[in-house]
This record gives structure tokens, sequence and C-alpha cells, in this order.
């Protein structure tokens, strides 16, 4: 579920459970390739310690090995902050399970706001219910070219609505679903789509391999995104975030599993504003 939250805070949440699969491998040739590719999810050796992984969660490693049974995947970047502000968490970490409120704060103040939650999450995600509404009750659908060869759906409730517009389309083992403003200006579902393939495509970096659902819904402040990805042995990851969606797909292919990592050298420098 989406946790949501007004103004120019981008508001994001992790789901996390288990291990994940990524891959370094080179620039594909189209988005089919980048999503569907086999590498396995980048581990830490011993000689890179733990200094790669974002500070505040160096922090809790040592404690989610020691606790939870199943490999841990973490995440070595997160966006840059605006000046004056930092990265907090919040951990609860239990037997085989952990959540860990993710917030962001002014230097040198007590309180913080809200920004999300890393935990585990170990069921296969159910169709959003903003897709199947779309897929029953459009007005108006049709098939539609989009970047690097891909053919997709486009379906319209109300041409006139924000979100009123959705275009879907499957690319490998992964399926997409994005939710905008008819027409192709910035906030329409065209733009939305031609965003994420552009930026799966020309990074060179690839999605997790297993089978993978991508969700961009648009309201009046920000594009709200989910992404859920199966690991290994039905496993499933979900990453939650409020904003941009090349930021979300960076943090998404950050991950790395830290099991085999060594935990001597913590000395990783927080995004933080300038």
């Amino acid at each position: 579920m989406i946790k949501s939250k007004c103004g120019y805070v981008i508001v994001f949440c992790f789901l996390i459970l288990l291990t994940g699969c990524f891959s370094n491998s080179g620039k594909p040739n189209n988005a089919s390739d980048v999503v569907a590719s086999s590498s396995a999810a980048p581990s830490l050796s011993k000689a890179e310690d733990y200094t790669k992984i974002v500070e505040q969660f160096q922090t809790i490693t040592d404690e989610l090995l020691k606790t939870c049974s199943f490999p841990i995947m973490l995440p070595t970047y997160l966006p840059q902050l605006d000046v004056g502000l930092q990265w907090s968490i919040s951990p609860e970490i239990k037997s085989n399970t952990f959540s860990v409120e993710i917030d962001q704060k002014s230097e040198g103040a007590s309180g913080a706001m809200y920004y999300g939650t890393l935990s585990e999450n170990i069921s296969k995600p159910s169709e959003q219910p903003m897709e199947k509404q779309f897929v029953k009750d459009s007005m108006q659908f049709k098939t539609i070219n989009l970047p690097n060869g891909i053919t997709g759906k486009e379906y319209v409730l109300d041409s006139t609505a924000v979100g009123g517009t959705a275009i879907t389309w499957e690319s490998g083992n992964w399926s997409f679903f994005v939710s905008g403003c008819s027409g192709d200006s910035f906030g329409s579902a065209i733009s939305f789509a031609e965003q994420v393939i552009n930026e799966i495509n020309n990074s060179g970096q690839t999605l997790p391999s297993s089978q993978g659902k991508f969700y961009l819904i648009f309201t009046s402040n920000a594009p709200i995104i989910e992404i859920h990805w199966e690991t290994v042995n039905g496993v499933w990851y979900e990453l939650d975030w409020e904003g941009d969606p090349i930021e979300t797909i960076k943090v998404l292919r950050s991950m790395v599993n830290v099991n085999n990592a060594n935990r001597k050298s913590w000395t990783i420098t927080l995004p933080r504003g300038d």
C-alpha cells in the first residue's frame, strides 16, 4: 500500500523481503533485453565492506543479518535532498522480519517528516485496483506504438480528468501500467510511459530478471509509483515511491546483497543537501 504525502517532499516506501536479482550487464539493444536479463543481483565483496550502502542502513545491517535468516538487500543510492535536510531512520527488527521507517529532517531538528518504509513482504501482489478499473470501464481503447519497438494499450476513462488516461505494456517478464492526463504534455500518460521505457533502455542496466509489476498513478500532487518484483522461490519485494519515476528506477537498481560483505569499514557519506 502506498502512503502519500502532499508538498514538495517526495514520499517513498520500500517494502522489502528476502533477496532480489539485479545485473550490471552491458547496454542492451532494446527495453525487452533490459528487463529480461537473467544476471544475478550484485553482492558486496569483502574488499568493498559496507561502504557502498547508504549510511543509515549500515548502522542496522549487523542486526538484520543476525536476526533474519533470509538474504538482506539494501540500497546503495537514495536521491539528493534539498539544502539543510538529512536522512533519518527508525528501525523495528524482529525474528525474520523487519520494518524501517525512513524520514527526512532538518539538521539539528528534533522532529522528522515521514519519507517511507522499508520492510519485509512475502505475499504475491494482487492485481492493482486502478488497472482493473481502466480495463473494465474505459470509454476508449486503442493499441499504440511506444519507444524501442514496444506495443502498448491505451485506455481512457475520462480524457478531461487528471489521471483519466492509462497505458499498459509488457516487456520480458515485466508488466507496466501508467496513468496520467490525456495528450502528450507533462503529467500525461504517454510522457510517463516514455520516461520509464527510455530510462530502462538507455541506462545500460537491467531490472530484476524474474517477473515484476510496475505501476505509476498520477495524482494532482505527484506520480505515485508502486513496483513489485519476484526474486527467488516466490519471494517478492515491493518498492513504493511518490515522485520522479527515474529516481525510483535508480533506487531499485541500487539494491545489493550484503550477506557476504565484510562489516569492518562503514564510511559512506549519506546524501544530503549542500
